[in-house]
């Protein structure tokens, strides 16, 4: 039987999303989710943010999208990680990080 990180591995989540084509769509992605905590993009300007479970990195792009001072991002797959490395070149987002 498989343990979770070679499920994970194998089939990373949330599945990386490369028709993601700009920042805005990026920011979007995820709004919903926040809004619904009462929480907003001015909630995260200026703050360091912790993802701990993070999959493929999207949602904590998202928020890093946002204005945060750092975000990082923590997962056990080594393949939704090197998913989520891409992230930060790709949407100009600074101070994104991820590591397993």
């Amino acid at each position: 039987m498989a343990d979770t990180r070679e499920i994970y591995d194998e089939f990373p989540y949330p599945r990386c999303r490369m028709d993601l084509r700009d920042r805005r769509q990026l920011e979007e992605l995820s709004r919903f989710r926040i809004l619904s905590t009462g929480l907003g993009p001015a909630d995260f300007a200026g703050r360091s943010v912790l993802d701990l479970a993070c999959g493929s990195g999207e949602f904590t792009a998202s928020i890093a999208s946002w204005g945060t001072a750092r975000a990082l991002g923590i997962d056990q797959s080594e393949r939704a990680i090197s998913f989520a490395r891409e992230l930060p070149g790709r949407f100009g987002i600074d101070g994104l990080e991820f590591c397993t």
